[in-house]
């Protein structure tokens, strides 16, 4: 399978913004979220809004994306919005991370019902914490689900120091469980996986590339287009 990965700025690119917000959405479906959808146009506005996904370019199709968005004082990160309500030191973690090499969100994680099992969001995950450098900051915070969790965790995301013990929260609903998770240092990405680490360090260096991906049980041609214009 030939796939396609690259990035581009929100505000650059409104078909493809419309596109993500749809098939993140069929995921929510799935899951009986439909309530947390992407209603909120504000995200396609933000210049500090980036995605990164991945298509199937001989079929014309988006298969996957995640979601940057680097802080400001404009705009709160979705995770503020979500649970910050529940822990009034996430707004103060995020202020000191935004004022000490700058920080952004890795969220809206989805990927085709055709490709589950895959292993694409590791490979999406990758892409995402590879332009720490283009954006300009020091730190990565993601909430994600509890069943997505050890994708993260292989991808180098941990508790945030500020935030040991205490970063278990009931979201998207009471039923569900979301952890703050974080990589402070991705240059030198510690904590990540090996094959993840070296993977992320050459997207680093080289954001265009051709490369054949283990991903899950199947090896997948991919081209890397992950220079932000």
């Amino acid at each position: 399978m030939n796939c396609k990965f690259r990035v581009f700025r929100v505000t650059n690119d409104r078909e493809s913004c419309k596109m993500f917000k749809e098939g993140y959405e069929n995921v929510l479906k799935e899951y009986e979220l439909s309530q947390h959808s992407l209603d909120n146009m504000v995200w396609m506005q933000n210049p500090n809004v980036y995605c990164v996904v991945a298509e199937l370019p001989a079929e014309n199709k988006m298969i996957g994306g995640v979601r940057l968005q680097v802080s400001d004082n404009l705009h709160p990160l979705n995770l503020e919005m979500a649970v910050g309500k529940m822990n009034k030191m996430i707004s103060k973690m995020v202020d000191h991370y935004r004022n000490t090499g700058g920080v952004a969100e890795v969220d809206a994680l989805w990927h085709s019902k055709r490709m589950g099992g895959s292993g694409i969001s590791i490979l999406l995950l990758r892409s995402a914490v590879s332009l720490f450098e283009q954006l300009k900051v020091n730190t990565l915070l993601a909430l994600c689900a509890d069943y997505s969790l050890d994708k993260y965790y292989e991808a180098g995301f941990r508790e945030p120091a500020a935030l040991v013990g205490q970063c278990n929260y009931p979201y998207p609903t009471q039923y569900y469980s979301a952890k703050l998770v974080g990589v402070e240092n991705p240059e030198i990405l510690r904590d990540a996986e090996t094959l993840n680490r070296e993977r992320i360090r050459s997207l680093w260096n080289y954001p265009k590339q051709s490369t054949v991906e283990l991903a899950g049980d199947r090896e997948l041609e991919v081209t890397y287009d992950l220079l932000i214009a």
